[in-house]
């Protein structure tokens, strides 16, 4: 699958960069939208970074994402970010297991999706510098601003990790992406019949019913006695 668009450039297989993909008025009403000071710490240790409460001036990036991943590819519901704060960092790692190694997930698979991802696909949002993306395998690194959008693969050929954050905060809003026809039946795909019934009116009630699962998936894993509610 090659994904295109106007702005979107191609810089591996599998690795793309749209720079400005969030305008920087949109980017600025986002900015102000978020309080640090709520960002709660990754439930592994390990991780030198949080994770943001819902942020619902999100919904229309999760629509322009979905809207250029359509029709032959879709997201779950989200409207989190990660946060990097300065130090913070990731080591390279990849975003599913691939389908059918159920077994290799390491945190609850709320939307049954883990194993079927094809794609990651990030928004970035904050104030900082540093926090480059960087791909190993691929001997790529980019250095994401403030409103860029990348996409990269899912599996481990592509793993990626995040340079150290040198300043400021770095909030990385994080999709994952994978084929429409695969989708387990845990929420309505993006356009479809009931999605577009359901958010004709974009109330919080009726974005808070979109953001739980349509059905709870049997074999999530638990943490501290009770499973996350997002991934």
């Amino acid at each position: 699958m090659t994904f295109s668009a106007p702005g979107l450039q191609q810089l591996h297989e599998k690795i793309y960069y749209f720079p400005n993909f969030v305008s920087k008025e949109d980017v600025a009403k986002i900015n102000a939208s978020i309080d640090e000071e709520q960002s709660l710490k990754h439930p592994f240790e390990e991780m030198n970074f949080g994770t943001t409460p819902q942020i619902i001036e999100l919904f229309p990036v999760w629509e322009k994402v979905s809207e250029l991943l359509a029709p032959d590819y879709v997201v779950h519901p989200l409207l989190t970010c990660l946060h990097f704060k300065e130090g913070a960092e990731m080591l390279p790692h990849c975003d599913s297991p691939g389908e059918g190694n159920h077994e290799d997930l390491t945190l609850p698979d709320v939307w049954s999706t883990c194993c079927l991802l094809e794609f990651g696909v990030i928004t970035y949002f904050g104030d900082f510098t540093g926090g480059e993306v960087y791909y190993p395998n691929q001997d790529i690194t980019i250095a994401v601003q403030p409103g860029d959008l990348v996409i990269h693969g899912a599996l481990e050929d592509y793993s990626h990790g995040v340079k150290k954050v040198l300043s400021g905060s770095r909030f990385a809003y994080s999709n994952f992406c994978l084929r429409a026809d695969k989708n387990p039946g845990t929420f309505y795909n993006y356009k479809s019949e009931e999605y577009c019934e359901l958010l004709k009116d974009k109330t919080p009630e009726n974005v808070s019913k979109w953001l739980h699962p349509l059905k709870l998936n049997e074999n999530i894993i638990v943490l501290d006695n009770e499973p996350q509610k997002y991934i």
